[in-house]
C-alpha cells in the first residue's frame, strides 16, 4: 500500500519508518492489539504512534487515515 502525501504535501513524510509502518496496519482494519503482535510492540505503544500519526497528518481517525492509503500496484511499492 502507498499513502498519498496529505494537500501540499506535507505530513507522510515526516513519519518515521516504524510510525509508516503502523499507519499501514492501521489503514488495512488492523486492531491496535493486531498491530502490536505483529510489529512485536505493546498496544500503549502502538496507540502513541497513532496519536502522533494523526497529529503529523492533521487528521482525526483511522477512517481518515485509511483514505489517504491506496491498494498497493506495480508502480506503487511499499516504500
Amino acid at each position: 500500500m502507498e499513502v498519498k502525501p496529505p494537500k501540499g504535501g506535507t505530513g507522510w513524510e515526516r513519519l518515521t519508518a516504524r510510525e509508516k509502518e503502523v499507519a499501514r496496519l492501521a489503514a488495512e482494519a488492523m486492531t491496535n492489539q493486531q498491530i502490536a503482535r505483529r510489529l512485536g510492540i505493546t498496544t500503549h505503544t502502538v496507540n502513541f504512534h497513532l496519536r502522533r500519526i494523526f497529529a503529523k497528518l492533521e487528521i482525526g481517525s483511522r477512517v481518515s487515515l485509511a483514505r489517504l492509503v491506496e491498494p498497493r500496484g506495480p508502480g506503487n511499492p511499499i516504500g
